[in-house]
């Protein structure tokens, strides 16, 4: 039986859906009293993220600089950081869940760095839960199937990362839930829950439109037209006669930065039933939706908590992640996606 376990994923970020992810894998990995579970961040970020952010406007400049200089950057501290991690021997690394394989200049080095290392050390390596993005640039796609090479074994969180994984990477793996829906308290939050006649609108920070507007085949927005979008979502949630108020919370910095602005913006004879309540960690967004019966936003674990609280979701597709998650998640049970992932972690921490 294994007796110590890694888990690497975002546990460091300011993104309420993975320090959900994090809590959640380590309850997952946590399966006997005698096993011992370390926690490791997948960006090498030693603490949290709470400082401010640039605004949603801003745009960065010297992009082909400042993605050098990140990775190589990277590349110093995060070997260093993880041949630390490595050299305590774990018998089995778990890395996921979340969208970990993507092309976004920092998660192939993450993770090459991280199999490389561990497997140099002895340790078995699974990827559980994770997600798999669309377009990977020639360099990152090399890096990701050089450090492919140290897994034994895969397991994504929908059926497009399976296909992505397949036709990018050449490989295969088994689909399972989300490693979210292992939360054990959603129970005890069904029992307290009084939702009223709230409607949770959790906005997306603009970056994310701009990168996934084309992977979606729409157009890409200005700032001004993103904002005025969310605009009137929270206006036709307003306009509903069976709404009591409607509740602008974000689960990251600038989503919150976001949804702030949208509250200001709108006029103050409209603010009357409209509320602003920034979420800064998993708790305070799990009180905020606990409070409300439907949830719009574009972010997937803002959708699966309000899923697992039993709240009504309308997904706004920004991305093919969040089409997944419609197509594979909206009708399901979460009590039997909990299940189905305890049979999973029977197996899986062989």
């Amino acid at each position: 039986m294994l007796k110590k376990i890694l888990t690497i994923n975002e546990i460091n970020s300011d993104n309420i859906g993975d320090q959900a992810i994090a809590d959640s894998m380590l309850r997952f990995c946590s399966y006997a009293p005698d096993v011992h579970v370390d926690c490791a961040d997948f960006s090498f970020r030693s603490e949290m993220v709470t400082g401010s952010i640039k605004s949603n406007r801003a745009h960065r400049k010297s992009f082909w600089l400042q993605t050098f200089m990140s990775r190589a950057l990277l590349v110093f501290r995060g070997f260093s950081l993880a041949f630390k991690i490595a050299r305590e021997r774990y018998d089995l690394a778990v890395i996921g869940g979340g969208q970990l394989v993507l092309s976004n200049g920092t998660f192939p080095i993450s993770m090459i760095i991280y199999i490389t290392l561990l497997r140099l050390h002895g340790t078995r390596v699974k990827l559980i839960a994770i997600g798999v993005g669309e377009r990977f640039s020639l360099f990152d796609k090399c890096l990701y199937r050089l450090a492919f090479l140290g897994v034994d074994d895969f397991m994504v969180r929908d059926k497009k990362s399976k296909q992505n994984l397949r036709r990018e990477f050449s490989r295969d793996s088994e689909v399972c839930p989300d490693i979210v829906y292992f939360m054990t308290y959603s129970e005890a939050k069904l029992q307290n829950r009084d939702p009223g006649g709230a409607i949770l609108v959790a906005p997306v920070e603009f970056s994310v439109h701009k990168r996934y507007a084309l992977e979606m085949g729409g157009k890409e927005l200005s700032y001004e037209e993103y904002l005025g979008y969310w605009e009137r979502i929270v206006q036709k949630q307003l306009e509903r006669k069976s709404v009591s108020q409607v509740i602008l919370s974000g689960t990251t910095i600038k989503d919150n930065m976001l949804a702030e602005e949208i509250f200001y913006r709108l006029n103050p004879e409209k603010r009357n039933h409209l509320k602003f309540i920034k979420s800064n960690d998993l708790v305070s967004y799990l009180n905020v939706a606990s409070c409300c019966k439907e949830v719009v936003s574009g972010r997937m674990h803002a959708l699966i908590l309000c899923h697992i609280l039993g709240a009504s979701l309308t997904p706004y597709q920004i991305s093919q992640k969040i089409k997944g998650f419609e197509d594979e998640y909206l009708s399901l049970d979460p009590v039997h996606l909990n299940a189905k992932l305890g049979k999973i972690q029977e197996t899986v921490l062989l």
